[in-house]
């Protein structure tokens, strides 16, 4: 048991009657671990968390109800955002305030983000005037490194199918079209994670300028990058068209990030800006969610949070399955971040629904090793195992030996948590 948590049971003991007693902690998780480790320590908790609007609307009873419990202490575990039901819970709460405290005649754990501690506070004062001082559980303050999305466009028409327009326009002699085949031939297979193929389709086509960006993608991905960087640098090739200027500049923020984070964010708020007045709205969704990775290295989670949600309203609005399920893979992996396992996995399973018909294996195999990850962290290591083994496969048939490894150890994990050798 941390010094934190020796704290926590420290006061408990001390406590005579009712407390309220305000915990700050990075997200449900780390409340549900807190309750466990008392229950553990011979201080058995209640815990109390609302998912949906039913739930806020009986938690002034569900705690009341908690009092005919042989529990020592309750404890109410929040999110960090909610709608209306969680403001009229907390308005009954106020309502109640004296009925609460004597009824239950023990500590009462308020548990949650700082912004659930600061909406109670806001919502109901009386009921927070009561409190105790606040035990802070600090955040992680590790750097986090996620890998930016890439812009492009997804296409729908297997590449099979590309293929043999592309081979038809040329026995034609129709080279204008077979370089626009061609082109989306390229994209299909950047989009389906198929870099040497895309690269072929390039070389076969030199100089179409409409391969210039998939050309610079791939080099980025598979090498060399001052390849993807002479190309990205030189913007003579999208001159006079702002859609293919916007994926330039998300492109090149990519190559920045990691040595130059503020230069790869101007790139991305003026990639923004321009994909906005194009209506290309698949690409400002990758532009908008590129600065929530930048977030997310920065540690500010939650920007990081608001960042993907707006990314996911415009790839819906542009009724891109594939981006919308590679933002959504994103803010499942922020939620992982808060400790809110719950909010996570139907995050990732919303990603996974997204992916069914679209055919993008590898952001399958992230989406299925994160849902495991999740699972593991809600005591249900059975469906963490069969998804891990599920991302193994698939990392497997797509040649990604570090994604195949991340999933075969999250494996073990879970077999560990089953007691299985």
């Amino acid at each position: 048991m941390g010094p934190e948590l020796q704290e926590l049971r420290r006061t408990l003991s001390l406590a005579d009657g009712f407390i309220l007693l305000p915990i700050e902690v990075a997200g449900p998780d780390v409340a549900r671990a807190q309750a466990a480790m008392l229950d553990g320590a011979g201080w058995p908790t209640a815990t109390i968390e609302p998912v949906d609007d039913d739930g806020w609307a009986s938690l002034v009873a569900s705690i009341l109800d908690a009092a005919a419990t042989s529990a020592r202490s309750v404890m109410v575990i929040g999110p960090a955002q909610g709608g209306a039901a969680l403001h009229a819970a907390l308005r009954l709460v106020n309502q109640r305030r004296d009925s609460i405290a004597q009824a239950l005649g023990r500590p009462l754990l308020w548990s949650g983000p700082a912004e659930f501690l600061k909406l109670t506070w806001e919502r109901a004062p009386d009921f927070w005037s009561i409190r105790a001082m606040t035990l802070r559980f600090p955040r992680s303050s590790e750097p986090v490194s996620e890998a930016p999305l890439w812009p492009g466009a997804w296409v729908a028409d297997p590449p099979e199918r590309l293929r043999e327009v592309v081979d038809m326009a040329r026995r034609q002699g129709d080279e204008r079209n077979a370089a626009r085949a061609a082109a989306a031939l390229a994209e299909a297979l950047l989009a389906r994670g198929e870099l040497d193929e895309a690269a072929e389709v390039v070389a076969e086509t030199k100089g179409a300028p409409s391969l210039r960006m998939v050309e610079a993608i791939v080099s980025a991905l598979r090498g060399p990058r001052e390849r993807a960087a002479a190309i990205l640098e030189d913007g003579s090739w999208t001159a006079g068209v702002p859609e293919v200027e916007g994926r330039r500049l998300v492109a090149l923020g990519n190559l920045e990030l990691e040595k130059d984070p503020a230069g790869a964010t101007r790139h991305y708020e003026q990639a923004r800006e321009l994909l906005r007045g194009a209506g290309d709205l698949a690409n400002q969704a990758v532009a908008v969610a590129n600065l929530g990775v930048a977030s997310m290295r920065d540690g500010t989670l939650d920007v990081a949070a608001t960042l993907f949600e707006q990314a996911l309203e415009l790839a819906r609005g542009a009724g891109d399955p594939r981006t919308e399920a590679r933002v959504l893979s994103k803010l499942g992996r922020v939620q992982l971040l808060q400790r809110d396992s719950r909010r996570a996995s139907a995050t990732l399973e919303q990603a996974l629904e997204c992916l069914a018909d679209v055919g993008d294996e590898r952001v399958q195999s992230e989406v299925l090793r994160r849902l495991a990850r999740a699972y593991i962290e809600l005591g249900d290591p059975e469906k963490a195992e069969g998804d891990a083994r599920r991302a193994a496969g698939i990392a497997r048939s797509q040649g990604d030996a570090e994604g195949e490894r991340e999933a075969e150890a999250i494996a073990g994990e879970a077999r560990e948590a089953m007691g299985v050798p």
